[in-house]
């Protein structure tokens, strides 16, 4: 394949010839993605201010165990430990408010929106505005960009590589391939599924150089810095990820939760709605194939990065799948929809209303899934223990519920912040009594769970509803409170 034309020329210096309405209409444009910046950043900080959900508290538990920074390479062993997202919790020590925790996220998400917003895949105003449009408000981005764990650090350092690379291959500096090899080795730390876009990004730079000039030794030359990566991940698993122990999950189906990760990328619910998908899908197809018809080599970037899932799991089937595991992909097939999306705005008057259209469609069906997360975020656990210590008169309040593990944890955690964790009181399945506890707790992954009015707990008693609390979707769960229907004191 032919290199594509030096990624960093100026277009600013062609706009100068442009007529004045072009001029503006540029100005326009780049004013558009700014503010797409601006918002994208303002609902990720937002969206980070909610209760802390199961596996962020279960990270910031890990710090404990790890025994220092070297340990959270060597002694913890767990798919919730996220190097680096450990490390910042670790730095930040306990006690903490949410957002505090997530700034490190936050930073990394908007970081990456800026970046590629700013280099879209084609350079020029209309294809900034339509990339930024595309990262801002895509509701699984900016769910992962607020949540304390790897996605977002890893998504925003797969960005740094990628233009590293672009700019290393193009000009064969050494400061670009310092950047590649420092972002390939963070993003490996961020996350494991920094694995697939780097894939991409090997299988890129080796086509590059195999059809490039030069001798051999001039060529691996070029390559050795590239290697820094791999060689990363190599010592990673050698010292920690052979041994990792995965906390585990609902049961999957492939197709449920790709399914599940093209919705949340528009924030549509499951039905008819998820029509719109094709839109996005379609464009990103298009912009594929034209960068194969240019016989642009950014194409193979793509191409391998897309498939690398699929390799992985023809390879080995993993005991849980969830969307996350895939949303580090998601930038750069929105960075596809937006240049695609762009060329249909250059190609006439029709052409920009389609655009236009497309992207409004993308903010609208968006819109309700991000003023949800901001409302609810990934549970409301410290306001259903707030209603079960104001209802509750007695000195200790006593707590079950339908999981013992997934809901002690969360429970345990908040009762400490909200009342010093003194009047909480849990008693698993197998310590209930005919008169207790006064309150049960039912989990439900639905945004939406069924409204029961009364229940029957494992002591055979009633109990009565007293309250629903939702999450918007992806991490946590909505929880619903029950209460003994004859309590002592009642």
């Amino acid at each position: 394949m032919a290199s594509h034309p030096a990624p960093d020329g100026d277009p600013t210096a062609a706009e100068q010839d442009r007529p004045p309405d072009a001029r503006r209409e540029a100005h326009l444009l780049y004013s558009i993605a700014a503010f797409a910046v601006v918002a994208g950043a303002a609902l990720r900080l937002a969206a980070a201010r909610g209760d802390l959900w199961l596996d962020e508290i279960w990270s910031l538990l890990l710090t404990h165990d790890a025994d220092g920074p070297l340990g959270v390479f060597t002694r913890l062993h767990h798919d919730n430990n996220h190097h680096l997202n450990t490390l910042w919790m670790m730095l930040l020590g306990p006690s903490h408010s949410p957002l505090a925790y997530r700034a490190l996220s936050v930073a990394a998400a908007t970081g990456a929106l800026a970046w590629l917003a700013a280099r879209p895949l084609r350079r020029g105003p209309v294809d900034s505005a339509a990339t930024g449009i595309l990262l801002a408000f895509s509701y699984v981005l900016v769910h992962y960009g607020s949540e304390a764990r790897g996605y977002s650090l890893a998504i925003f350092f797969a960005v740094a590589a990628y233009r590293a690379l672009d700019l290393y291959l193009a000009r064969g500096e050494a400061r670009w391939a310092a950047l590649f090899a420092a972002a390939g080795v963070l993003g490996v730390l961020s996350h494991l599924t920094f694995a697939f876009p780097l894939a991409g990004l090997l299988a890129w730079a080796a086509a590059d150089l195999y059809s490039g000039g030069g001798s051999v030794r001039a060529r691996l030359a070029r390559a050795a810095p590239l290697a820094v990566p791999p060689v990363a991940l190599a010592i990673l698993w050698a010292v920690d990820l052979h041994r990792l122990v995965i906390g585990g999950g609902p049961e999957y189906d492939v197709t449920a939760v790709l399914r599940e990760l093209a919705r949340a990328t528009h924030g549509v619910p499951p039905g008819p709605a998820e029509l719109l998908l094709l839109m996005t899908l379609g464009a990103a197809v298009w912009e594929m194939a034209a960068l194969v018809r240019a016989r642009d080599p950014r194409a193979l970037f793509f191409a391998v990065a897309f498939l690398a899932p699929a390799g992985v799991l023809a390879w080995r089937r993993p005991d849980f799948l969830a969307p996350r595991y895939f949303v580090v992909l998601v930038p750069f097939a929105l960075l596809l929809a937006g240049s695609a999306l762009a060329r249909l705005a250059r190609a006439g008057r029709g052409g920009r209303l389609a655009a236009a259209a497309a992207l409004a469609a993308f903010v609208a069906t968006n819109a309700p899934a991000l003023l949800r997360l901001v409302e609810v975020g990934r549970g409301q656990y410290a306001a259903a223990i707030e209603v079960m210590l104001a209802a509750s008169s007695g000195a200790a309040v006593s707590v079950g519920s339908d999981h013992d593990w997934r809901n002690l944890v969360v429970l345990q955690y908040h009762a400490q912040r909200v009342a010093g964790g003194e009047r909480i009181v849990y008693f698993p399945k197998r310590r209930w009594w005919p008169e207790g506890p006064e309150w049960y707790v039912e989990h439900d992954f639905s945004d939406r769970p069924p409204v029961k009015p009364v229940v029957t707990g494992p002591n055979g008693r009633t109990y009565e509803r007293v309250a629903a609390f939702r999450y918007a979707g992806l991490s946590g769960w909505s929880w619903t409170l029950y209460r003994l229907a004859s309590p002592p004191g009642r």
